[in-house]
């Protein structure tokens, strides 16, 4: 037979489990990069001094699948997986975006040649002990993200 303070304790129990699962859907709704992604597409960074072919690193991250959790940003790159990583969601105007690596005079007008709408754009800065990685919304489903004069699209999964 189960005791009241027993059932007191259960109770207390299921509603912290609850309160936990309804805090981490908080944080996965504040962070709108938690979620599975898969780079979709690769194209020089208009930034580039000398446009090349596809380098070896590019070919690696075509179709490479990413996901982002609470402290985490998987892959099988080294570079892009870690265990350490924190989030900061902001909201970019043109001339951040791409850490100011966008040509001047109007940062604002190669933005939107990219597909990013007018003023600022919604972006999520994740900080690793292997770097910082700006990752910038185009839209819901798609991101984008620079490393080393390419620019990778990223398609939610």
């Amino acid at each position: 037979m189960i005791g009241k303070e027993s059932l007191s304790l259960l109770a207390l129990l299921g509603l912290l489990g609850l309160v936990g699962a309804a805090w981490l859907d908080a944080i996965a709704a504040e962070n709108a990069l938690f979620g599975k992604w898969q780079v979709a597409n690769a194209a020089v960074a208009p930034w580039a001094s000398k446009p090349k072919g596809p380098s070896a690193e590019t070919r690696k991250l075509l179709n490479l699948q990413m996901t982002f959790a609470a402290k985490t940003m998987k892959s099988n790159y080294p570079t892009l997986n870690c265990n350490d990583a924190s989030f900061e969601v902001q909201s970019d105007p043109p001339d951040v975006l791409f850490q100011g690596a966008l040509s001047e005079p109007n940062q604002a007008s190669v933005g939107e040649s990219m597909g990013f709408r007018r003023g600022d754009v919604p972006s999520v800065e994740v900080n690793c002990s292997s770097g910082d990685f700006p990752f910038h919304f185009r839209d819901a489903g798609t991101v984008l993200f620079a490393l080393n004069d390419v620019i990778y699209t990223l398609k939610r999964r």
